[in-house]
Order: structure tokens, then sequence, then C-alpha cells
């Protein structure tokens, strides 16, 4: 199936001002053509220091009235720093297969009045929108900012309490300034005695989902989304949930591109978020995290499946990835990207079933 074409057209002296002012907040209304179909839209540049990039990412708005198959907002990242143009979709769709609630993705080659961009990556925007179509009531959702987002009372910067509880996220809704709901988490998360904190901490969380969504982190080697790059949720009378984001620096690449080998990060330590660690010192949800792994490894995560996963998207993807005359690296290096997936899959499987053997061996 080929990839969609996402054709934008806006005014030219607005597009002439946008790019001139690559650091603003502003954005412009547009036309959106797909499949012979026109929305009105509004654009804007999305990500901060991305954006003044050769190829930057933007955001399109489409309304509250969700036209385009319910979206009101639809995030196109350019992935400018990822070699093979597909880290962020391969992860979030193993994410998704791990279980963990996570917004859909899908590649569309972008042209803006009538230039080609490239090829792009289309992901939903967690919102309101985004529970509903889920089945899920609407209610709170946070993004989690910069070093803070830890689920501690510190710090990490300065070792100091946080000026507010909940510092280091930021509300979906902007103009919502009411954080109880947040603030009542991190107690519940970093008060209770350990026997406390066990036994009742998954009335509050679905850490069955926490847990997924750490293996998908450890497996990917998403260093990026430990503390920050996650969303938040609460939707009303369920348990609050957690989703992955921004995903381009995994498998084998940090957010900057750099190469980053299967044996750096650690397993099982929750690195500086309170809450796993607090969860891998339990016992009883340690074990549930070992358990998790085994399966995994033997399933979704497994070498077969994830190549498999990996082979089907840069089958999907390559003509356009080879096309596109805006990406960062060249030709050369953007075919033998997938070979270098695959090797860090297989080395970062070793490492781990090594890891998780000394762990079981130590638990009896």
């Amino acid at each position: 199936m080929p990839v969609p074409a996402y054709d934008l057209t806006m005014d030219t002296d607005d597009l002439k001002w946008l790019r001139g002012h690559v650091g603003t907040a502003r954005c412009f209304p547009a036309f959106l053509e797909v499949d012979s179909k026109r929305w009105p839209v509004w654009i804007g540049y999305r990500g901060n220091y991305s954006r003044w990039f050769r190829k930057p990412s933007y955001d399109i708005w489409f309304g509250e009235d969700r036209s385009f198959h319910g979206h009101a907002l639809l995030h196109l990242n350019a992935a400018y720093r990822d070699p093979s143009m597909l880290r962020g979709r391969l992860a979030l769709e193993l994410f998704a297969e791990l279980g963990v609630p996570t917004p859909r993705s899908w590649h569309v080659w972008l042209s803006l009045n009538d230039r080609p961009l490239g090829l792009y990556t289309a992901i939903e925007s967690l919102d309101g929108g985004w529970l509903e179509r889920r089945g899920m009531k609407g209610g709170s959702i946070y993004y989690a900012v910069g070093s803070k987002g830890n689920f501690g009372l510190l710090d990490p910067d300065t070792d100091r309490p946080k000026r507010y509880v909940w510092s280091g996220y930021e509300k979906c809704v902007p103009w919502d300034d009411d954080f109880s709901d947040l603030e009542q988490l991190i107690y519940q998360i970093t008060l209770p005695q350990p026997a406390q904190f066990q036994d009742e901490i998954n009335n509050v969380l679905h850490v069955e989902t926490i847990l997924r969504w750490l293996i998908g982190i450890e497996f990917m080697s998403h260093t990026d989304g430990l503390v920050q790059n996650y969303a938040l949720f609460h939707p009303r009378g369920e348990r609050w949930q957690i989703s992955p984001w921004d995903c381009d620096g995994t498998f084998g690449r940090v957010p900057d591109g750099r190469i980053f080998h299967a044996d750096e990060l650690a397993l099982g330590t929750g690195e500086d978020n309170y809450l796993l660690a607090r969860l891998l010192i339990s016992p009883t949800w340690r074990q549930r995290y070992l358990t998790i792994w085994a399966q995994a490894l033997d399933g979704v995560l497994s070498q077969t499946h994830v190549v498999m996963r990996l082979d089907a998207l840069w089958e999907e993807i390559k003509q356009d990835a080879l096309h596109d005359d805006n990406k960062r690296r060249s030709n050369s290096t953007v075919r033998r990207e997938p070979g270098r997936i695959r090797t860090y899959v297989q080395e970062r499987i070793q490492f781990i079933r090594q890891k998780l053997f000394k762990a079981r061996s130590s638990s009896k």
C-alpha cells in the first residue's frame, strides 16, 4: 500500500513570514488535501530545537469539530535525525502490541504549496478525542516535559523540593490550571511505606501497563522517555495510565542521532523515575515485571517478530525515504539503517536475557 500524499497549501505571504520566524508559536490558515478531499486547517511548527532543522516538524489543527477522521490535531514528525525515518513508528507499534495505550501513527508524503517536504510520520494527538476513540471518558491528560517528570518530590536538577509538586508536567488543555489530581497522585506514589505502596498503588495506577511501558522503553533504549516524553492520563472513573511519546531516539540511536550501544541502558532500575524505582524494589511488582519480560521475549519482543515488523515498515516507506531530498543523511546511510536496527535488536535481546537470568537466579 503506497504512502498517502498530504498536500498543504497556504497564502504565500503567510508562508514567507512563517519561514522567517521559525521560533514563533503562531499558526496560519491553510488547506490540506488528501485523496482528493480538502480540509481547512491551521498549520504551525512543532518541537523546540527541531524547528530550526532543514526539515522541520509541523502541527496541523482541524478544529474541535474533528472533521478529519475524528482528529482535532495531527502531529507531522520529520524524524530528521533518524536515518531510517521509521524508528518512531516502529516503537509505537511495539508499545501497542505490548498492551500500552499508544497513539496511532502512519507515514505520509508531505508537500507545501507544491514543494515536496518529504517523508513524515503522522501521529495522533493525545487529547480528549484520542481518549474517546479508545472508548474512554474524558479526563485529565498531562505531558511530561524536561527532567522533572519523575513522579518525585525533589527537583532532580537541584535535589531540593520542587517549587510545585506537579513541576515537570503540562496540561493537554493549557488554560486549565487545576493540577490537584496529579498532585494527589504524586503524594500517593511518594509518601506510603513500602508495604502500603505495594498493596495499594494498583488501586490508583494501572500498574500492569506501567510495567509494560517500562519494558518497551528498556527494550528500545528509549533513553529520552523515562522522565519526559510520555503522557499521563486519568480517564473519568478509571485508574491513571501512561502513553509513550517522541520515540525517534530508539533502537540504537539517541535523539540527536548518535549511536547508542545495545548494552548501555541498564535493566530493572527505573533510572531517575521515582515511580518505577518504587515498583521495582517491591517484591510483588518486580516479580510481575520479570514475568512480563519473559513472555514478551517469546512473543512481541522476540527477534523474529520485531524484525518482521521492521522489514514490513521498511518495505512500505523505502522508495519514499530514498526520494526524500530534505533528509539529513545520504541514501547509502539510509539503506544501511534497517540493518543497524536488526543488529541492535539481536544484541539487545542477548543483553536482556543475560540480565534477566541473573535477576531470576538472585531472587531464588
